[in-house]
């Protein structure tokens, strides 16, 4: 059995992994919606978000939302 100084120390994981690994984290959830993480990946789950990251994933997310409107209307869907 080691002892406790024989045990090597993890530190806490650096915050671009821990970001990474919320987004695995959410890309792996059951009943994902790949499209919308991945507009919350590219613009919010970011280390260095833009200063304009909440207005541009807000007009992604509209047009998705337009997109798949008009989808609807034909009887089409691209998500769960």
């Amino acid at each position: 059995m080691q002892s406790h100084d024989q045990i090597p120390a993890k530190g806490p994981a650096a915050p671009a992994d821990l970001v990474a690994s919320i987004a695995a984290s959410l890309r792996e959830a059951k009943d994902r919606d790949v499209a919308l993480l991945d507009i919350l990946s590219k613009n919010i789950l970011v280390m260095n978000p833009a200063n304009t990251a909440v207005a541009d994933a807000l007009t992604d997310i509209e047009k998705l939302a337009s997109k798949r409107a008009e989808r609807a209307d034909n009887g089409q869907t691209d998500h769960p």
